[in-house]
Order: C-alpha cells, then sequence, then structure tokens
C-alpha cells in the first residue's frame, strides 16, 4: 500500500496551479509505480484506492497539460 497524498486524485483533475512543477509531476508519479510495484494499492490524496493503471493514465493527462501550458507560453 502506498499513500501518496495530491499526488494523485482520484475523484477529479489533479488540482493544477502556478506552484505546481508539470514537467517534474509525470516522472515523480513513475517513481511512486515503481516504488509500489504493479500490484500495489495506492491511496490517493482524494477519492477511492487506485492502482498502477489509473496513476498512468493520470500521468499521461498530466503530460497533456504540461504540454498545453508550454504551448500557451510560445
Amino acid at each position: 500500500m502506498v499513500f501518496c497524498g495530491d499526488l494523485v486524485e482520484e475523484s477529479g483533475d489533479p488540482s493544477v496551479d502556478a506552484d505546481s512543477d508539470l514537467l517534474a509531476w509525470p516522472a515523480t508519479l513513475e517513481r511512486v509505480i515503481e516504488a509500489g510495484g504493479e500490484d500495489a494499492v495506492f491511496v490517493p490524496g482524494h477519492g477511492a484506492v487506485v492502482d498502477a493503471a489509473f496513476i498512468r493514465r493520470q500521468r499521461e493527462w498530466l503530460r497533456t497539460q504540461s504540454v498545453t501550458n508550454i504551448n500557451r507560453r510560445t
């Protein structure tokens, strides 16, 4: 069992604000998966427990947000 805090949110999209590091967040989620392993139960900061596949989907969503924010700046 891995307690993820607000790195993972099941009840909605992750809360992204000016203090969020969208470039580092996806890599951090990969390390969370590595720490727990494929069969671990992950406890998010908000919502029900999730599996590694859920965290991968959230990681990809965050990568999309990162690209979108970079494109807005250019």
